[in-house]
C-alpha cells in the first residue's frame, strides 16, 4: 500500500516538474496599404525598398512551469523562432526582462535568416515565472497575418500556451487608454473603500471628529493608503503573470473586434480568420 502511495505522490510531482514555455504576442499597424501614386512625391521606403505595410510587434515569453529551462532544452532541429510574412526590418530588440524575485540575469541573443523572415531567439535560462520581451518591426504582405512563434523543448514537444492575439484596429489601438483608465477606476474604489473604513475606525473609538488626533489620522491613513496601494499596482505591473493576463484580455477583446469589424465589411478572408482564431488553439 505505501509502494503504491509512494508511487501516486512520485509521479504526481514528476508531472509537476515538466517544463512549459508560455507566449503571449501584441502589435499594432504603423502603415496600411500605403497609397503610392496619390501624393506626389511622397514615398515611404526601407533603404531602396518602397513599403505598403509596417506593423510593429511585441512578444513576451516566460517560463510558465515550476522547472527553470535551459536554453539547451529547445531541439536543435527546431528551434524558437518567430515567422513574419514579409520580412524584419532593422534590428530586434529586448524591450525588458521580467523575475519576480531578485534580478533577471538571463542574457537573450537574435539570429535572422538571410531573407530576414525568420527571427530565432536563444537564451541561457529561465526560472519559473521569468520571462523577456521581444519587440521589432516588419512588413506584412497581408494586414491581418500574424507573426507565428515556433519551437520544441525536448521534452514536452511544440511549445504551449500559445495565444496569437496581435490584431491590427482602431479597437486595439485604444484599448491601452481603455483598460488604464478602468484600472485607475479600479483602484480608486479600492482606495475609497478602504478610507471609509480608516475614517470609521477612530469613530468607532469614540475619538472626537473636531479633535486634532481625529485630523492628523486621516491625513496619515491617507498618506499610508496613497504610498501603498501605488506600491502594489507597480508591482503588479513588474509581475510576468498579471501581465500576461492583461495582454491576453487585450487581444482577446481586440480579435472579437476585427472580426466583427471583417463581417461588416465583407472580407473575403473572414472564414480564414475565424478558423484560424488564437483563442480557438487555446480552448482546446
Amino acid at each position: 500500500m505505501l509502494a503504491v502511495i509512494g508511487l501516486v505522490i512520485t509521479i504526481y510531482f514528476e508531472a509537476k516538474k515538466k517544463k512549459v514555455l508560455g507566449l503571449q504576442a501584441g502589435g499594432r499597424i504603423l502603415i496600411n496599404n500605403f497609397p503610392y501614386g496619390k501624393i506626389d512625391d511622397l514615398r515611404v521606403t526601407y533603404g531602396d525598398e518602397p513599403i505598403g505595410n509596417l506593423a510593429e510587434n511585441r512578444f513576451i515569453i516566460w517560463n510558465a512551469g515550476k522547472e527553470t529551462i535551459e536554453g539547451s532544452d529547445v531541439s536543435p532541429g527546431d528551434p524558437l523562432k518567430i515567422i513574419v510574412d514579409g520580412y524584419i526590418i532593422g534590428k530586434p530588440e529586448v524591450w525588458f526582462k521580467g523575475k519576480l524575485k531578485g534580478v533577471n540575469k538571463n542574457s537573450v541573443r537574435f539570429r535572422e535568416d538571410s531573407n530576414k523572415s525568420e527571427l530565432f531567439l536563444e537564451f541561457d535560462y529561465l526560472d519559473a515565472n521569468d520571462s523577456f520581451g521581444v519587440k521589432f518591426f516588419h512588413t506584412n504582405e497581408e494586414i491581418l497575418m500574424i507573426p507565428r512563434l515556433m519551437g520544441t523543448l525536448k521534452r514536452n514537444g511544440v511549445i504551449q500556451h500559445r495565444v496569437f492575439g496581435a490584431t491590427y484596429s482602431w479597437f486595439y489601438i485604444r484599448l491601452d487608454e481603455i483598460l488604464e483608465a478602468f484600472m485607475q477606476v479600479v483602484k480608486a474604489i479600492i482606495c475609497l473603500f478602504f478610507a471609509i473604513i480608516l475614517i470609521r475606525l477612530p469613530l468607532l473609538l469614540g475619538v472626537p471628529q473636531n479633535s486634532i488626533f481625529f485630523l492628523l489620522w486621516i491625513l496619515f491613513s491617507f498618506f499610508i493608503l496613497i504610498v501603498n496601494m501605488n506600491k502594489l499596482y507597480k508591482k503588479l505591473e513588474r509581475n510576468p503573470r498579471f501581465l500576461v493576463k492583461y495582454l491576453k484580455i487585450k487581444n482577446q477583446l481586440a480579435w472579437w473586434s476585427t472580426i466583427s469589424l471583417a463581417k461588416i465589411k465583407g472580407d473575403p478572408f473572414i472564414e480564414e480568420l475565424q478558423e484560424n482564431s488564437p483563442f480557438s488553439e487555446e480552448s482546446k
